[in-house]
């Protein structure tokens, strides 16, 4: 038997007895008023007092309790700022809890399956990975939240990228990176020669290639006759002309990007000198790609060509 002191009906005080078995047919100051109004009909026995009645006993307790509290959970940032729902930045966890009844009695979370903790205040959270936060909360009556879960995924962390090239045959030349990322996982590797892009590999890795065909560059001076454009290739009678190979700098940059929008580069230079035959050309045919920038005259000659010359 329990008793709760829940409100007030008229003047009397009223009182909710777990053991009360009465019926509410009546109401009014005497109960004799056919038509319910939530007080017992017959007074409740107080046990343990003499002639100790509860002449208006009620028949729930006023305003019971049933209803658990309502918890939630506010990250911020409020979505998260990266890629692919992952956070590349801390977040400040928040719990609120509401309990329009007997109020909120605590409020607890955890975090991986770890220990179970009383929520006082907000909570950063800053290391990488991924974060499972179970919470629920706890009235004053004894009601309690089913269990709910909080996912958040976080990588603050940039990929690891090496680069490498190889030059197999010919012009051809092979660009690898070779890259890590231990938490979200890698996405793409992007490609720039001399800081224009060049090529998007996407997928998961580890290792990114670029095949291409390095251009390169030779300059041509001199006295000829005859030049003349056909299928590509400039065709000339060289009196004398001379062939410089020319060297220069590429830069390769190659830009890693993992799961969650972190970025990381590197970048490697090749000095590059491919062999394409200079050298003095006496009265001879020359045949020599049609891409070039400079002078070309009736005998006299002075631009630069890409490609190889075919001598």
């Amino acid at each position: 038997m329990s008793a709760l002191t829940s409100g007030i009906t008229g003047i009397h005080l009223a009182n909710y007895w777990s053991d009360y078995s009465g019926s509410d047919n009546y109401s009014g100051p005497n109960q004799d008023i056919p038509s319910s109004d939530g007080i017992g009909d017959t007074p409740y026995n107080i046990s343990g007092n003499a002639n100790s009645h509860d002449r208006y006993p009620l028949m729930e307790p006023y305003g019971y309790d049933t209803l658990p509290p309502i918890t939630t959970i506010s990250p911020d940032p409020a979505t998260a700022d990266g890629w692919n729902n992952w956070y590349i930045s801390n977040v400040t966890v928040t719990i609120k809890t509401t309990d329009d009844w007997s109020g909120v009695n605590a409020t607890f979370y955890r975090i991986n399956g770890g220990n179970w903790n009383i929520y006082i205040e907000p909570f950063i959270l800053g290391e990488d990975g991924r974060y499972d936060i179970e919470y629920y909360s706890l009235d004053n009556v004894g009601n309690v939240e089913n269990k709910q879960l909080f996912e958040l995924k976080m990588d603050q962390t940039s990929p690891d990228i090496e680069p490498y090239w190889e030059n197999p045959e010919n012009w051809t030349v092979i660009f690898t990176a070779v890259t890590d990322d231990d938490t979200s996982g890698m996405n793409q590797v992007d490609f720039y020669l001399n800081d224009e892009l060049q090529k998007c590999v996407y997928g998961p890795g580890p290792v990114y290639e670029w095949i291409t065909e390095m251009l390169f560059a030779y300059r041509v001076v001199g006295l000829m006759l005859n030049p003349e454009v056909s299928n590509g290739c400039l065709r000339l009678y060289a009196l004398i002309v001379a062939v410089f190979r020319i060297e220069y700098d590429i830069f390769v940059k190659a830009v890693a990007y993992d799961n969650a929008g972190n970025s990381a580069w590197n970048e490697i230079s090749l000095p590059l000198s491919f062999y394409i035959n200079p050298g003095i050309y006496v009265m001879k045919e020359l045949t020599l790609p049609a891409d070039f920038e400079g002078y070309i005259g009736r005998l006299f000659i002075r631009a630069t060509f890409f490609g190889r010359p075919s001598p």
